[in-house]
């Protein structure tokens, strides 16, 4: 079990650090993109070097918990090495190549997410992810998790979502892979799949986003009217 990705979470360096390692096979990643439709024809990753700023140390030594060598080694040098990371986007047979800065969120994220989809393939490894929709089209959502299911023999994903749309969709997910959460009478969070219902509520042949819309799977928020009293303007 891998520690959990939140949509804050920056994929970028992880991956990248692993396949300057070679724990992530740049080929891979690359075809994982082409067929998301971005337009991304190779990874260029450069090291660079640059001057240590003022409380970066501090910063290794006491957020970080960097180990004792690493330290050394940039005090010694007075320097330290990041991975300048580009994609190359290659038009009408011309290539070009754009800083990941300056690429889309959603572009930056699924780099994350290629990158992790390459280590389920080819590991027995299990990922939770925060709110796996953040970012994307829902129509790459769905993509990404077919290409999981597909692809992947011995590893699991275990994400949250408010992407309502999965629910139509009775051909991807198994109801005992379906979850809701609910908050009790005392707040608490109450935890239930869907294959928890009997056939008097969820039939074959139940149209499960309905059936969570009109509320008989709960789950969803006691929401009040839309007024807001701003009060009397004179006080």
């Amino acid at each position: 079990m891998k520690p959990l990705i939140y949509t804050r979470t920056k994929l970028e360096g992880y991956v990248t650090s692993r396949i300057n390692k070679t724990e992530i096979e740049k080929n891979l990643v690359v075809s994982i993109l082409k067929k998301a439709d971005f337009n991304i024809s190779d990874i260029v990753i450069q090291a660079e070097e640059k001057d240590v700023p003022v409380g970066f140390l501090a910063f290794l030594e006491n957020q970080i918990k960097a180990p004792e060598e690493r330290i050394k080694e940039v005090k010694n040098k007075g320097k330290f090495t990041i991975d300048k990371l580009e994609f190359e986007h290659t038009v009408d047979n011309e290539k070009y190549s754009l800083p990941f800065e300056f690429e889309s969120e959603g572009t930056r994220r699924y780099y994350g997410f290629a990158g992790l989809l390459s280590l389920l393939i080819k590991n027995s490894v299990a990922f939770p992810i925060d709110e796996l929709e953040a970012s994307l089209h829902p129509e790459l959502y769905i993509h990404f998790l077919l290409s999981f299911l597909i692809n992947s023999k011995k590893s699991q994903i275990i994400a949250t979502t408010h992407n309502l749309e999965i629910l139509s969709n009775k051909d991807i997910f198994r109801n005992d892979a379906i979850w809701f959460t609910d908050k009790s009478e005392t707040c608490a969070t109450e935890l239930y799949s869907l294959s928890d219902f009997d056939s008097s509520i969820v039939r074959d042949t139940s149209n499960i986003f309905n059936a969570y819309k009109t509320g008989k799977l709960g789950g969803t928020p006691n929401l009040s009217d839309y007024y807001i009293n701003i009060g009397d303007e004179e006080n």
